[in-house]
């Protein structure tokens, strides 16, 4: 697939996950010629604003490649992202205990996650949100459900009802911010308030390889607005959709993180990522 053609299926949701997004995204580049290559990545990171595993991955080839080593970078930069992937997976599974897990959205961390946790023989049940308006909820119920783990299905407005229910409220992150917020879907930060308000474990499972170095700056996040049609097709005039894509959970609601280093303190994402991944921070500029 071309560059625009990965770039316009990012866009229109037909590639999900950070993970997919990244790995289809720079698989995308190997054989960009050296000239195209700036042009290249910028059509990616116009793609979707919340995606800095794609963005890492892009400085890391800008970074790394000589000229004509653009899929070697690419290679390199895919492993990584599996290897960490892997890890953090089973620094994750290791947490879960047997009860009740609920999650949000489509992690394929948080349901690989869960699923190595029942084989390595924890009794472990699942309540899975339906995540409108675009579902990923059920993505997470059809693969959980796959792999023999009992699932309920709720609407989202439902979790606060059911988090008395559960021992751990676990999901993914597509963005950790310098100072230690974790941008997921839209919902999360609702429902991890609801759980601190229910004594409910709190976790989160990413690849640190997500830290956005440019919030060190003390930017905010860019919260992406998508379309109206995905909420009600045909609104009435005069109102006016909402629609954001994401929304931010601060980390004092967080009770741990699971990552390729092990655990972690949500407080020290960023402070391990400039520890591990020295690199990700050349792509930010400094005032």
């Amino acid at each position: 697939m071309t560059v625009k053609s990965v770039a316009q299926k990012i866009r229109d949701l037909r590639i999900q996950g950070a993970t997919n997004i990244a790995v289809e995204g720079l698989k995308s580049l190997i054989g960009t010629r050296e000239k195209d290559l700036e042009r290249s990545m910028r059509i990616l990171q116009g793609a979707r604003p919340n995606e800095p595993m794609l963005f890492n991955g892009l400085n890391y080839v800008k970074a790394t490649h000589r000229e004509g080593s653009i899929s070697e970078s690419v290679n390199e930069y895919v492993m990584l992202i599996k290897e960490a992937k892997s890890r953090a997976i089973e620094t994750c599974a290791e947490r879960i205990r047997d009860g009740t897990v609920m999650t949000h959205c489509h992690s394929s961390l948080v349901v690989e996650s869960i699923i190595r946790a029942k084989r390595d023989g924890k009794k472990v049940k699942a309540i899975v949100t339906e995540t409108r308006p675009l579902y990923q909820g059920r993505i997470s119920a059809r693969e959980l459900a796959a792999a023999k783990v009992p699932v309920a299905f709720a609407v989202d407005s439902a979790a606060k009802a059911y988090m008395n229910d559960c021992d751990l409220f676990l999901v993914g992150s597509d963005v950790i911010t310098a100072n230690s917020q974790f941008v997921n879907k839209i919902g999360t930060a609702l429902m991890a308030l609801a759980a601190k308000e229910a004594n409910t474990e709190v976790g989160i499972v990413a690849q640190l390889l997500k830290v956005d170095a440019r919030t060190i700056r003390g930017g905010a996040e860019n919260i992406e607005q998508r379309g109206a049609k995905e909420v009600w097709d045909r609104a009435p005039k005069g109102v006016k959709i909402e629609n954001p894509a994401f929304d931010m959970t601060p980390a004092n609601y967080v009770n741990f993180l699971a990552t390729e280093f092990g655990m972690i303190s949500p407080y020290t994402a960023f402070q391990v990522v400039q520890q591990k991944y020295p690199w990700i921070m050349e792509g930010v500029r400094w005032y």
